[in-house]
This record gives structure tokens, sequence and C-alpha cells, in this order.
């Protein structure tokens, strides 16, 4: 589906800067799309290459503050931090963030936009700054989409993730189960995102030396993840594989 979708896109496009030119919004929108496309195909060098085109021709055509060239740059910044190029990406969502305080505008795309940055954040072992913008980010939602809302479940998982950074195990678990029960009232037993908050789970029963619980709840994300048919290649798959492959062995070294 996304690579006929891609496929219509640049048909669209090449029609677009034939007939309107490249500073036309229609033209701009159509690369916006493309881009999209592109990084959700993980086809990363060429989302950079459109955005860093597509921004070029927002600034000229937009001014400098503008929703469009907010999302231009969060998306810059999401390729760059997928290249594990933290700097870039951080310089990209820094901006992003700063243009959309300027619009004074707080709304679920702000939000996933602090979920960026304080993955960098935590990234970098800056805890207390991921921990702020993940706050800022359920605060956020919950104001704009109510306490029960699934992408609740999302900022809560991350902020158990830094919890977890700092050892706080009790802090980080309550969070987990929070996102759990919200994100089950949405996405059913067998969601990867479900897979997700299990696997971390299990990764805080590793830390605590707890190795049949870190297993458990580690094998149930593996059979959530093949039952939502994501292939073995999945990094997904792979990081949870792995994940089992590294508690056996620590449990082994404990006996």
């Amino acid at each position: 589906e996304h690579e006929e979708a891609l496929s219509n896109f640049e048909v669209a496009l090449d029609i677009q800067l034939r007939s309107l030119q490249q500073h036309h919004p229609d033209t701009m929108n159509t690369q916006m799309e493309i881009g999209i496309t592109m990084f959700e195909t993980n086809q990363i060098d060429k989302a950079i290459e459109e955005f860093t085109s597509l921004l070029e021709s927002q600034f000229e055509i937009l001014g400098e503050i503008h929703p469009d060239i907010a999302k231009s740059l969060q998306y810059l910044g999401k390729c760059f931090a997928e290249k594990n190029e933290r700097t870039q990406a951080s310089k990209s969502l820094g901006k992003s963030y700063h243009m959309r305080t300027r619009l004074k505008v707080e709304c679920p795309e702000v939000a996933t936009l602090l979920d960026d940055i304080g993955m960098i954040h935590l990234e970098k072992g800056k805890l207390e700054k991921a921990s702020n913008a993940f706050q800022d980010s359920l605060r956020i939602r919950s104001d704009c989409l109510g306490e029960d809302h699934y992408e609740l479940s999302y900022a809560h998982l991350n902020l158990g993730k830094v919890a977890c950074e700092k050892r706080d195990f009790t802090k980080a678990l309550s969070h987990y189960k929070e996102s759990m029960r919200i994100a089950l009232r949405t996405f059913g037993l067998c969601h990867p995102f479900i897979g997700d908050i299990h696997l971390h789970v299990g990764r805080i029963h590793q830390r605590k030396c707890q190795f049949d619980e870190a297993k458990n709840e580690i094998s149930k994300a593996i059979q959530i993840y093949e039952s939502a048919k994501l292939s073995k290649s999945h990094v997904k798959i792979i990081q949870a594989t792995n994940d089992l492959a590294r508690v056996d062995h620590e449990e082994l070294l404990c006996v």
C-alpha cells in the first residue's frame, strides 16, 4: 500500500511541477506526503532530501513561522533520529517546537513532537529533560483528548522508560501498568504496542534479576508480535528475541 501511495504521489508531483510550479501550495502538500511516506517506509535518506527541498519552498512562500514548516522540521528531526544523528535531530525538533510555541498551539501533534524531543534526551542520558518533555506530552494529551484516550498510553510508556533509567522500578512499573490499562481498551490483547509494554516490563524484571518473570513478559511480547503477523526480521521481534537470550545468559551466570 505504501509503495502504491508513493507512486501515486510522485505522479501527482510531476504533474504539479509542470502545471503549478515548485512553490504552489498543492505542490508543497504533495511533497509533504511523499516525505512522510518515505519516512514510514524507512527510506530515510530520500526523506531527508524531500523535506530539505520542501523547507526551502516553504520558507520562501510561507514566511518564517507556519504550522506546515513546523511539521516539516519535525519530520526532518525524526529522520535524523532514525540515523542516530542526534545533534541534527535535536536541532530540527527544537526549531519545530519553538515555532509551535510562538504559534501558541497545544494539540496532540505538539505532544507527539515532545515525545520525539524526549526520546532524544533519553538516548543522551538527559533524564530530567526527557521527563519534562514526556510530562508535558501527557498533560497536553490529557487536556485535549481526555484522561483515557489511547494516546496517553504512549506518554506513560515513555515516563516508565525514564523511571527505569533512574532505577525507580516501582514508579516505572506503575507507568507501564497505566499504559497497559489505557492501551488494552483501544488495541485489545494482540496489538504490537501491547507487546512493547510487556517487553519493557520484562526488562525491569531482568534488571532486578527476576529471571522467570522477565522471560514470561518477554515471551508474551514475542507471542503478540507473531500473532500480529510481524515478520521474523522485524526489529521488534529481533530485539525481543535478543532480550530473551540475554536473560537466559544472565540467569546462567547467577547459578
